[in-house]
């Protein structure tokens, strides 16, 4: 074995080890939960859940271990420098990369500060005096050397020479360090990632030695590696959240003396390293006889169990007796998991959920989280009340996600209340997931047992089916959500609503002599879409309004070619295009959209008796938007507020060639006071949908005007005055003007094609209400021309 470099090194490593152990804060990571966990070999699992939460082995990115690939001598070095010094954050590593003690270790090496370090206290020799061989597979004999050298063996060089591996086999069968281990395991092979954490596990368990000379033998200290680096403790007589029996490894903060005092594992003080579950022995999904259970549980006569529901325990009272001779009781229910244990029954039931609101991490100037990520939660218990949870790293899930969950309960009742924070019930919540769904139409509902069955297809309820927007038997599409064991765990109505602007209506002639009214609908986001409407609700001008806009509702359109527009329960649509001009961007509507992909345009509803109930889309013509104040009014009265969330639809352009335009708060256009027709969706006290059917931007330049033949007029009401509009070409742009002054428009109907000089109102002081109007138009040549100007 070699010798190079190996002055005084037992005393510096004791010097290093102590200035690491005052500097190094060691927090646990809680248990690893690999997604390779079915690799493990039975007896390795625990060991490498515990050292990986203790960071002295790391997983893999992918939260694997690979418990059977091998590992070399420098990887084993790294771990016993954790083992041995309780540097898990590897902060202090880089002090020992300098050392030059082996020639095919390197100060530039990954693993040199490891080697160097665990060389220096003689935890490790090397193949020769000079080498050490960091890239060489490790033996068992190997590992158990280099941890037992930490614990304190080896102080007269017991494991070097002839039969060296036989002297280390004898400590650690002495100390128990090969007990759980599997019977074919060969420590002089390679060794695998398991065998390694499972040899470094039960060493750092066992009391750390010294060897005094007038004995002849080695001391024990009263206290393991593990307990003087890591405060490592372990609880056996505990449960996980939900009541299952576990054994917890966790940094005791307690100590009596110096020595660390296992009183039991208090999530409020303690780190934890890792809680091990045990394994049931038998799991269930649905309801089972008891007869069964006994019989999968090899219980001849009968047996009393401890139950826990949802992580509340029973009172005695209420212990479950499995006995082999009950042929009708049953435990456990749809989709609620039932694990069996040697004396304990865990329930855990699976509830829909509904994400309400996300907020995510705010952090401070210096990078600090100031304000945790919060969601908030409808949990579909019945009871349905909102549960809000934090975290210091943000959702992975947003608003309007449905998702399945495990929660704690009030009490251990079938339907027991979520636990809300209420009366000293803790909150407690775990994602199963995201919910799964299919769209179908009911068809039955049967009782017992309790299933549906939808398109023909039999799927039984969960348990927990407390979300039903069904509405009794009726066949209509729904949205279904399945649970993890694919019970029906909810059903919700389908998003079949959006806002969209009726851009154009053109009647298609179908098989026979009829045939359907076919729309282009212009959607919030400015995507267009060509639907079939099923029915609309309209105006029938000058008529009485029967919602602000509507007196016509959920009329079924016909095929007229003669006359178009809205009758009394009719609309009355054309073959040819041009016809129905009149209703190219007619309304904002609320479209729902049917199961067989027909829509329905609402504008507002009425009840049984025929009267309005709600108004779904309202309106007003010579409206004002006013940005900064984030409100849209009539006259000086509010109707409607605005913000950031607010989709904007603008119409600009003439018949037969409009043109839609999508804004939001931040880049709408500034329009001309009372010049607005608009329409809103009416969400309360800010509406998210904003249509402008017809606008006059707010501009006061322009020195030359002409109307076109495709010029046309029309009349906006601004309180007591009536204001003139029409769509002209002002210093070669098209635009809308404003007057208050009739022969403006006369004068300018009059003489389609011909130059003005034009003047605007341009006092824009005190809220004029005229700025921007058209006050003069004036002929660029008189003496051609015929027609005067307005003076």
């Amino acid at each position: 074995m070699g010798t190079k470099g190996f002055a005084q090194k037992k005393v510096l490593s004791l010097v290093l080890c102590v200035a690491m152990l005052l500097s190094v804060m060691v927090m646990g990571t809680g248990a690893a939960s690999f997604t390779d966990q079915d690799e493990f070999s039975d007896n390795y699992a625990e060991a490498a859940e515990v050292l990986t939460g203790m960071g002295i082995i790391q997983g893999y990115d992918d939260g694997s271990f690979l418990p059977q690939r091998n590992i070399n001598r420098a990887q084993v070095a790294t771990m016993i420098y954790r083992a041995a010094t309780g540097d898990v954050t590897d902060s202090k590593i880089s002090q020992f990369v300098g050392e030059d003690l082996f020639d095919d270790v390197n100060a530039d090496d990954w693993f040199a500060g490891y080697v160097n370090y665990c060389g220096n206290a003689e935890y490790i020799k090397g193949f020769t005096p000079d080498t050490f061989g960091p890239y060489k597979q490790v033996t068992g004999y190997q590992v158990l050397a280099m941890i037992l050298r930490a614990v304190g063996y080896d102080e007269n060089d017991e494991y070097t020479g002839d039969q060296w591996t036989l002297r280390v086999a004898a400590t650690a069968r002495e100390q128990g360090l090969l007990d759980n281990l599997n019977p074919d395991t060969n420590l002089a092979e390679p060794a695998t990632r398991e065998l390694v954490a499972q040899l470094i596990f039960e060493a750092i368990q066992i009391d750390t030695v010294h060897y005094v000379p007038a004995e002849g033998d080695y001391v024990e200290e009263g206290s393991s590696l593990g307990e003087q680096v890591f405060d490592l403790a372990v609880d056996t007589d505990t449960t996980d959240a939900w009541g299952r029996p576990a054994t917890v490894w966790y940094a005791e903060s307690n100590h009596v003396n110096g020595i660390v005092e296992n009183n039991g594992y208090q999530s409020s003080m303690d780190d934890l390293f890792a809680n091990i579950e045990e394994t049931p022995l038998a799991t269930y999904t649905t309801a089972v006889k008891v007869c069964d259970v006994a019989d999968d549980l090899g219980i001849a006569d009968k047996q009393d169990f401890t139950t826990y529901t949802n992580g509340k325990a029973a009172a005695n009272t209420d212990e479950v007796t499995i006995n082999a001779n009950a042929t009708t009781a049953t435990i456990g229910a749809q989709g609620r998991l039932t694990e069996v244990y040697e004396d304990t029954i865990v329930y855990i039931d699976t509830f829909l959920a509904l994400v309400d609101k996300v907020t995510e991490v705010k952090y401070d100037a210096d990078g600090h989280v100031a304000k945790d990520a919060s969601l908030t939660l409808t949990i579909y218990d019945g009871y349905n009340n909102p549960v809000t949870l934090t975290d210091d790293t943000n959702y992975t899930y947003a608003e309007g996600d449905m998702l399945l969950v495990n929660a704690y309960t009030a009490d251990d009742g079938d339907h027991a209340a979520i636990a809300v924070d209420t009366n000293n019930i803790a909150k407690y919540v775990e994602f199963v997931g995201a919910a799964e769904s299919f769209v179908g139409g009911q068809e039955s509902i049967w009782k017992h047992p309790a299933y549906h069955t939808i398109d023909g297809e039999d799927y039984m309820d969960a348990l927990h089916f407390h979300r039903d927007d069904t509405v009794g038997t009726q066949t209509v599409n729904h949205n279904w959500w399945l649970d993890q064991y694919g019970n029906l765990i909810g059903a919700t109505n389908l998003d079949r609503t959006d806002y969209a602007v009726l851009k154009d209506i053109v009647w298609v002639v179908g098989s026979g002599s009829y045939g359907h009214a076919q729309a282009t609908l212009v959607y919030m986001d400015g995507t267009e879409a060509s639907v079939e409407v099923n029915s609309i609700d309209g105006r029938i001008a000058g008529a009485a309004e029967a919602g602000g806009f509507w007196n016509v509702n959920d009329v079924e359109p016909s095929m007229d070619d003669a006359t178009t527009g809205f009758a009394w329960n009719d609309l009355n649509v054309s073959e040819e295009p041009s016809a129905n001009s009149g209703l190219e961007g007619y309304a904002l509507y609320l479209v729902y959209t049917n199961d067989d992909g027909t829509v329905n345009l609402e504008g507002y509803d009425k009840d049984a008796q025929n009267q309005v109930s709600t108004t779904l889309v309202r309106y007003d013509s010579g409206s004002t938007i006013d940005v900064g104040g984030s409100t849209i009014e009539v006259g000086n009265r509010v109707v409607t507020n605005v913000d950031s969330d607010t989709q904007f639809l603008v119409r600009t352009g003439s018949a037969g060639s409009y043109t839609y335009t999508t804004y939001n708060i931040n880049n709408l256009p500034v329009f001309a006071d009372g010049t607005i027709e608009v329409f809103w969706s009416d969400d309360g006290t800010f509406t998210e949908n904003v249509y402008i059917k017809t606008s006059v931007p707010k501009a006061t330049t322009g020195t030359h005007l002409f109307a076109t033949t495709n010029s046309h007029t029309w009349q906006l009401t601004d309180g007591d005055s009536v204001v003139h509009a029409m769509n002209v070409v002002v210093d070669g742009e098209e635009r809308t003007i404003l007057t208050t002054d009739a022969n403006v428009i006369s004068i300018l109907e009059n003489n389609v094609g011909k130059l003005f000089h034009v003047d605007f109102d341009e006092n824009a002081a005190n809220n004029n209400p005229t700025y921007g109007y058209v006050t003069d138009v004036k002929l660029v040549n008189e003496d051609s021309d015929l027609a005067d100007s307005t003076d």
